[in-house]
């Protein structure tokens, strides 16, 4: 076994007449209902910055247990200090909660065994050592009573050694009312303006703060910190004996579980790291001893037990799944894992589905695991185990299916338009009525099979049509996220659902329509600005607006009046809407643009006259990405600096107004 350095190098540093005076302070008690009595909260005064209140606790002590040396009350793990006062409250009684609002705590721990009464002393422990105490005890438990200033506050008295102050170190404003819990209630923040000291406790104590006790670590060796209070350490004399100039020295036991036990001393609180083995069980036990060696008259240690896991060397990367075939029946589907690391250990592969092939960790430093034959539409969950005598690796994964359809048949752009949305029900909820409906807008039967649902905003919600959805000849379809009628809101022909993957956003979001990576229609609606923003109505575009540049504008949207089912919500899934919109007379006479889809990054625009025209280009998202004018009855434009995408133009002749929806390739 690795010889442990941690007990053969003997320190030449030494640290005398060092004292580390204690961090906190009691300085008083508080009657949180400011009438007399019974106090309420605990006040401590913090000395230094302290980053772990957890090792300290305060005891009530009351008549019978003056002296049980037990907290009643310790701070939680994540408490931290640092220059200010802490107050501990009694929730019992007396509305404690508004004195904790008044004062303006920066630290509040509640609890309710703060019930004291004024002859009960208060203890404060460190590391469950008594460092303070307000209030003297006697043998039967009783105490001295304490000062008692002005209704206010008990304050420690005079007596004691640990704090040195007097009334005139507190500042207190007239009574004034409390969150209106008293109008005999409160001063205002009755901070003390004093000056503290301390004396240093004459205890010492020990605090191991590196490795924490139930630790795992996966490395080769653990650093050792300590603080040490009330502990003057003696010299090496030079052979690991002291040399009688202090207090005494640090005994350290290493004991290794089911090997050596090593002991060591030292004569500074900075320790060396300890060289761990993988697998291995160490308990660390370190104690002040006197000069002689011998255990302090109260024994002074504390230990630490922690473990040193395996190493996991095997890393596996991201895995990609692969159609074996893509029909509109179940297929199955395989996976590729590449790794790294192989050739460290033993691995046991284990997946719920599919076969396992490929290149085997066991003996291979890097290749790709295979899983072969599984049905589409399962979830494999992979796992890879190392061998418990060399290696922590305990890996899992899931591994979700691909969709395998067959390529989809693709039609122009605006074949199918989306023309109702259903974003917001009211007479259920949205992840069970959310619908939306397209139209064909040819003569012939048009099959959604395959195609794509998007969201710009978010690439992660995409959803694959996996099964036939035949639009058809001018007709409707309707896509929900739940095709059953008596949860859906009555919602008797959705013809196909698309799950929970894939929903409608009630403020501003669209839906896009993509087949063979052309975007065939694509709706975007805006919370309300042009849009309609109806709540249990769907938005129904205008009957003579069926195209796909006029559903891109939200004046052609409105709410449906019509009800899906009798006392239900409003819409027309998988119907004529019921919405027509007035002519428009002022629109530009023989307006036409052409080519679109635009593929050579130029287009035509043209008009019945010659008149001015304002020429803008705008983004799905609103922004104008390009600009112009020209007079005359057509222009040709070069839109090479746009990139490909779905636009919306708008031309602008004569004080009339015409927009279009622009496909750029």
């Amino acid at each position: 076994m690795k010889k442990n350095y941690f007990f053969t190098l003997l320190l030449t540093i030494v640290m005398s007449g060092i004292t580390f005076g204690q961090d906190l302070l009691i300085t008083g008690v508080i009657d949180a209902s400011l009438t007399g009595g019974t106090p309420k909260a605990l006040e401590l005064y913090v000395i230094n910055d302290i980053s772990d209140l957890s090792i300290y606790g305060v005891e009530s002590v009351t008549n019978g247990n003056p002296s049980s040396d037990t907290p009643e009350y310790t701070f939680p793990a994540d408490a931290v200090a640092s220059g200010t006062f802490i107050y501990l409250e009694s929730v019992s009684s007396n509305n404690p909660t508004a004195f904790h609002d008044f004062m303006g705590f920066n630290s509040t721990y509640q609890n309710g065994v703060l019930s004291v009464n004024g002859d009960d002393p208060i203890k404060l422990y460190k590391n469950g050592i008594a460092i303070d105490v307000f209030g003297s005890v006697g043998t039967d438990g009783s105490g001295e009573p304490w000062e008692y200033m002005d209704g206010w506050a008990y304050r420690k008295n005079g007596k004691s050694a640990t704090n040195t102050f007097s009334v005139s170190d507190w500042t207190f404003s007239g009574p004034n009312a409390l969150d209106g819990q008293s109008t005999n209630a409160a001063a205002t923040k009755p901070f003390p303006n004093g000056t503290y000291s301390s004396v240093a406790s004459t205890v010492p104590a020990i605090t191991i703060t590196s490795p924490k006790s139930g630790s795992i670590y996966n490395v080769t060796s653990v650093d050792v910190s300590i603080v040490v209070d009330n502990f003057n350490f003696s010299g090496d004399s030079g052979s690991g004996v002291s040399d009688n100039s202090g207090d005494g020295y640090l005994k350290a036991t290493l004991e290794t579980q089911g090997g050596s036990t090593e002991v060591s001393n030292f004569f500074s609180t900075t320790l060396p790291a300890i060289e761990v083995v993988p697998g291995t069980t160490y308990t660390l036990t370190l104690e002040l001893v006197d000069n002689t060696g011998a255990s302090l008259s109260t024994v002074v240690s504390e230990s630490v037990t922690f473990n040193i896991e395996y190493p996991c060397n095997i890393q596996l990367d991201s895995y990609v799944t692969t159609c074996d075939a893509n029909t509109t029946g179940d297929d199955t589907y395989s996976v590729s894992i590449p790794f790294t690391g192989g050739n460290s250990s033993r691995y046991t592969l284990t997946a719920d589905s599919g076969t396992i092939g490929g290149d085997d960790p066991s003996t291979t430093e890097s290749g790709t695991i295979t899983i072969t034959g599984i049905t589409e539409g399962t979830t494999v969950v992979f796992t890879v185990k190392g061998d418990v005598t060399d290696s922590s690796c305990d890996i899992s994964r899931n591994i979700y299916s691909p969709t395998c359809v067959p390529a989809p048949t693709c039609p122009a752009v605006g074949s199918v338009i989306i023309t109702e949305i259903f974003q917001n029900p009211s007479a259920v909820a949205d992840n069970s009525g959310e619908y939306f409906e397209v139209y064909n807008t040819t003569g012939s039967p048009i099959d959604l099979l395959g195609w794509i649902l998007k969201d710009t905003s978010s690439t992660s919600e995409t959803h694959t049509i996996e099964t036939s959805v035949v639009v058809p000849a001018n007709g409707y379809a309707v896509l929900g996220v739940n095709t059953d009628v008596n949860t859906n809101g009555g919602v008797a022909n959705v013809s196909y659902s698309y799950g929970s993957n894939y929903y409608l956003g009630n403020g501003s979001d669209d839906i896009v329509l993509e087949c063979g990576g052309t975007i065939i229609d694509i709706v975007e609606w805006d919370d309300g600005t042009e849009f309609p923003d109806p709540t249990g109505k769907s938005m129904e575009l205008a009957t003579n607006k069926y195209t796909a540049t006029d559903n891109d504008m939200g004046a052609n949207w409105a709410e449906a009046t019509a009800e899906i089912v009798k006392d239900g919500d409003l819409g027309t899934p998988g119907a004529v809407n019921s919405f027509v919109l007035s002519v428009n007379k002022d629109s530009i006479l023989g307006f036409a643009t052409y080519p679109n889809p635009i593929t050579n990054k130029r287009f035509t625009i043209s008009s019945s006259n010659a008149d001015l025209k304002e020429v803008s280009i705008f983004n799905v998202l609103g922004k104008e990405v390009f600009s112009t004018s020209f007079s005359g009855l057509n222009k040709n434009l070069d839109v090479s600096a746009i990139t490909s995408g779905v636009y919306i133009l708008k031309v602008t002749e004569a004080g009339k107004t015409a927009t279009k929806k622009l496909v750029v390739r």
